[in-house]
């Protein structure tokens, strides 16, 4: 009773913010349409027009509603007085949410990420379309032909295409990129996705390795922008990390665990786990195994790891470039050793002796007579987490909300457009659907 009065104040406080920061911004809006109204620059789209340049040169000389706000006192604006470029980059920034949105409001997610530039908007609020100087765009299962979508980009606009996760994991977006021409051609500009080919690596589902002095950079920039920062992101001591994860070898007794969410894949990762579980032991929870695993279980299974398993089975369940899920930097986080088994190159998105990769092992025997020997020798096992003093498993980094902020107000930046956004999402995917002649398992 106690928890559920607590989530209703807090749901309550966050609505009540969201209002207030609504409210004030349409504040601005009315102000900056009155003024747009008196100095005869109709931000609004003239029906009556036979030419649509009028309206997006309009905007041109107002693309922000700070710069309306600064310019009420002017009675016009000569095309050859529009604001400096450097001046304009420098200016608040709004970023609408198209079609998803969470509690990333205001500029939090800039605060959580203890960003360096923090002078962007992030709101939901599509009456504020004209005013966005970014409008995202999230690929989703409910991505569909009969979205609705803005018609026009203004000058000064970028659209950007986000997506949380692969788009092997939904077919009805992959045919949503493909038979929607609207989105489908010439429709964004930048990219913001996990690949790391993306305009802005955008790994906040997944995780992230960052080396400590990066993060201490980031905290003492965003300590000298801010005066409050977010507690989100604790950085730990490096030394006590390691320390803390070498002393617990003593008290791990069981070998290899996995709790896998589906049982049968296309890349038939389950097939190797069995194979594995003859050589070795391997204790599988949930309904893929013989442990039973209920809600509770699985929400504690990383504590799980921490306190009983020297190894971790983090085989993904797509293979896809650059496509590592959640649950490898949780296993890095809680003092577990992963096994993985995926398509991306580990070697650039892990740190060095932080995991073992399966494919490095001319056969599942040969793996398996390695973690036996792991097992016997902790000195060895200890040098698993030599790259705690060094590096930190970030679980929900907030770098690609920095780099989207500070791009959106870089003026250097080129244009760009995706011809075809299909053709990179989907086809340049490189999943691979059958891992049959990947894998070395027995015959």
């Amino acid at each position: 009773m106690r928890l559920s009065i607590s989530k209703l104040l807090v749901s309550a406080r966050l609505l009540v913010q969201w209002r207030i920061f609504k409210i004030t911004l349409l504040l601005l809006v009315i102000g900056g349409v009155f003024y747009a109204t008196q100095s005869s620059l109709g931000i609004a789209r003239n029906q009556n027009s036979t030419d649509g340049s009028s309206s997006l040169d309009s905007f041109a000389s107002a693309s922000s509603i700070m710069d309306i706000f600064l310019k009420s006192d002017e009675q016009d604006v000569p095309e050859e007085d529009y604001p400096d470029p450097q001046e304009e980059a420098n200016r608040l920034k709004i970023i609408l949410y198209w079609n998803e949105w969470d509690s990333n409001m205001g500029n939090q997610p800039l605060i959580d990420g203890l960003c360096p530039v923090t002078s962007c908007i992030f709101t939901p609020d599509r009456s504020l379309l004209n005013f966005s100087h970014v409008v995202l765009f999230f690929a989703n299962n409910e991505t569909s032909p009969n979205t609705t979508l803005p018609e026009y980009r203004q000058p000064h606009q970028r659209f950007v295409f986000v997506a949380r996760h692969a788009s092997i994991e939904s077919e009805s977006l992959i045919e949503a990129l493909t038979n929607d021409h609207r989105i489908r051609f010439d429709y964004f500009n930048w990219t913001m996705t996990y690949r790391q080919d993306s305009d802005i690596v955008f790994r906040e589902s997944f995780g992230a390795i960052k080396k400590l002095p990066y993060l201490m950079s980031q905290r003492s920039l965003a300590e000298r922008k801010n005066k409050k920062v977010s507690t989100t992101l604790q950085l730990m001591k490096r030394p006590s990390a390691r320390a803390r994860a070498v002393s617990r070898i003593g008290s791990k007794n069981k070998l290899v665990a996995w709790f896998p969410k589906t049982c049968t894949t296309s890349i038939h990762r389950e097939e190797y786990v069995r194979q594995l579980g003859q050589l070795v032991p391997v204790d599988i929870y949930g309904p893929c195994g013989n442990l039973s695993c209920n809600f509770d279980c699985f929400q504690s299974r990383y504590d799980t790891l921490r306190l009983d398993y020297k190894f971790y089975l983090a085989f993904e369940e797509f293979w896809c470039a650059d496509y590592i899920t959640a649950e490898f930097y949780n296993v890095l986080d809680y003092d577990t050793v992963p096994i993985v088994l995926g398509g991306a190159d580990y070697e650039i998105l892990a740190p060095p002796n932080s995991f073992i990769n399966a494919l490095d092992f001319p056969s599942v025997g040969a793996l398996a007579e390695y973690l036996l020997f792991l097992d016997k020798n902790p000195e060895f096992y200890s040098r698993y987490f030599e790259w705690k003093k060094v590096y930190q498993a970030v679980l929900s980094p907030k770098s690609g909300w920095c780099d989207l902020c500070r791009m959106a107000h870089d003026f250097s930046l080129k244009p760009k457009i995706y011809k075809d956004i299909k053709l990179w999402w989907v086809d340049e995917m490189k999943c691979q659907n059958d891992s049959l002649g990947i894998l070395p398992l027995a015959k």
